[in-house]
């Protein structure tokens, strides 16, 4: 894991700023065709963003990356949901 904060943290410090993006982060959490699990996108991301956001001077690239928690948190948080969703939709047609 200390292998993907640091991969992550090193992206923040030096993509261009255009680049960073929850679609990059959960790239770079990609093992293979296989996305990590929500815990270690999470934890990885709050640790890099942590770190990185102490070394950034930039104003405006301090606060991009500081935003990626919120925006990874989001996209977890519908993808966490949408399968429940998703059943819950399917019991209720089944059941018409």
């Amino acid at each position: 894991m200390s292998r993907l904060i640091a991969e992550i943290e090193s992206f923040l410090l030096e993509a261009p700023l255009e680049s960073i993006c929850s679609g990059s982060i959960f790239y770079l959490t990609m093992n293979g065709d296989e996305v990590a699990d929500y815990n270690t996108i999470r934890n990885s991301t709050e640790r890099a963003v942590r770190s990185a956001s102490q070394k950034i001077e930039n104003k405006g690239r301090k606060e991009k990356v500081v935003n990626i928690l919120m925006e990874v948190s989001n996209i977890l948080s519908v993808l966490t949901l949408a399968p429940l969703l998703y059943f819950g939709i399917n019991d209720e047609i089944q059941q018409m």
